[in-house]
C-alpha cells in the first residue's frame, strides 16, 4: 500500500512513502558504556519445562565489531515509556518512532504490552547462530589473540512472544552487543545507549524485542535495515505492528496549520508520528518522530535517537511529509 502524497506517491529515505521507501542507512547513536550485569528474569515470567530453541537474524553490515550476548535486562519497567525506545545502527525510525507514538498512550501501552509475552523456561532457551554469522564475527576480532571466540549457541532462560503482522514470533533475550575485552556490553541496535548521560537510560528490553521479532520476520537485521524493495511503506511498518490501519493526513504547504494542531493536540490519546522532507532543515531529514502534543504555537516531537525536540507549527508544515494516527 502507497500512503497518498499530491495525488501521487512520494519516496521518503528510510521512511518511504511508496515501495521501496528506505533508500540508505541511519544510523542512530552507539553508546559504549556499562549494560547492566545478567541476571534471572523478572517475577511473573510465564514458566514452562520445554525446551526452546530460537535462532538468531544474522546483524547488519557493519564495521562495529560485535558479538552476540544474553540481556537481562527487565522486559519492561513499569509502564512502556516513549523514553524507552532509542534507536540505533539501523534504519529503523519508523518502528521506533511508531513504537515510541505507542508508549505516549494508555492505548498503545495495553497494545504493546499485548503483542510481547514473556515466557521462563527450567529448560533452558538455546539460541542459535549460523556458521557464516560465527564466521564474521571470528574475523574481525582475528588480530587479537585474547578475544572470547564466537560460539554458536548461547544459553539463556527466557524467551518472548511477539504478535507481529498476525503472526506469533519467538525470539530469545540474546541480542548483538559491541565487544568488550570487560563485562561491560551494550546493544548496537535497538536499545543504544544514548552517549549524552548513558547511565540514566531506562533498562527496558521491549523495543529491542519487537525490533528483533521484525528482524526475524523480514529475515536478517541487514535485510531489516535496506527493508525492501517492496512493502516498505511507512503505513505497511504502522499496520504490522498495530494491527490496524492509519489516518493519513498529508502535509503541504496548502495544509491548515489548525489541521496539524489539532492532530498534535490528540496525540496523547491517539498515537501520532511524522515524517519529515528529505529537504527539511529544521529537524533530521527523511526521519521519523513520535508527535508528543502541541504547546502553543510548538509541535512536541520525539526523536527516534532519544531527544525531544519542539518546532513551530508553521515550520513543521514546511519540514514535514505527513502525519499518521490511529483513528
Amino acid at each position: 500500500m502507497t500512503v497518498p502524497y499530491n495525488g501521487g506517491a512520494r519516496n521518503a529515505g528510510p521512511l518511504g512513502f511508496s515501495s521501496g521507501g528506505i533508500g540508505g542507512r541511519v544510523p542512530g547513536p552507539m553508546g559504549r558504556t556499562l549494560w547492566q550485569k545478567q541476571s534471572i528474569a523478572p517475577a511473573g515470567a510465564t514458566a514452562t519445562k520445554a525446551l526452546t530453541v530460537t535462532v538468531m537474524p544474522p546483524p547488519s553490515k557493519t564495521s562495529t565489531v560485535m558479538e552476540a550476548r544474553m540481556v537481562s535486562w527487565d522486559l519492561f519497567k513499569g509502564e512502556p515509556a516513549t523514553t524507552d525506545v532509542r534507536q540505533g545502527e539501523l534504519a529503523t525510525c519508523p518502528i521506533a518512532s511508531i513504537l515510541a507514538a505507542l508508549a505516549h498512550t494508555a492505548w498503545g501501552q495495553k497494545h504493546i504490552k499485548s503483542m510481547v509475552k514473556e515466557h521462563k523456561t527450567t529448560a533452558g532457551v538455546t539460541t542459535t547462530l549460523a556458521t557464516d554469522v560465527v564466521k564474521e564475527l571470528a574475523r574481525k576480532l582475528d588480530d587479537d589473540p585474547d578475544y572470547r571466540k564466537p560460539s554458536s549457541k548461547i544459553i539463556s532462560d527466557r524467551y518472548f512472544i511477539v504478535t507481529l503482522g498476525g503472526k506469533s514470533i519467538d525470539v530469545s533475550d540474546v541480542f548483538y552487543t559491541a565487544y568488550t575485552d570487560g563485562t561491560s556490553l551494550n546493544p548496537i541496535y535497538m536499545q543504544a545507549r544514548p552517549p549524552a548521560s548513558p547511565e540514566k537510560a531506562r533498562e527496558a528490553l521491549w523495543p529491542a524485542v519487537i525490533e528483533k521479532a521484525y528482524a526475524v520476520q523480514v529475515g536478517s537485521y541487514e535485510k531489516l535495515d535496506d527493508y525492501g524493495p517492496t512493502g516498505t511503506t511507512l503505513d505497511v511498518y504502522w499496520t504490522t505492528i498495530l494491527g490496524l490501519g492509519p489516518q493519513t493526513i498529508a502535509v503541504t504547504d496548502a495544509t491548515a496549520l489548525s489541521t496539524i494542531s489539532s492532530a498534535a493536540a490528540k496525540a496523547s490519546q491517539s498515537p501520532t508520528v511524522g515524517a519529515s522532507k528529505k529537504t527539511a532543515t529544521k529537524v533530521s531529514d527523511t526521519h521519523g518522530f513520535a508527535v508528543m502534543g502541541i504547546q502553543g504555537s510548538q509541535v512536541e516531537l520525539y526523536d527516534a535517537w532519544g531527544k525531544t525536540v519542539k518546532i513551530s507549527l508553521e515550520d513543521f508544515r514546511s519540514n514535514f511529509d505527513l502525519m499518521l494516527r490511529k483513528p
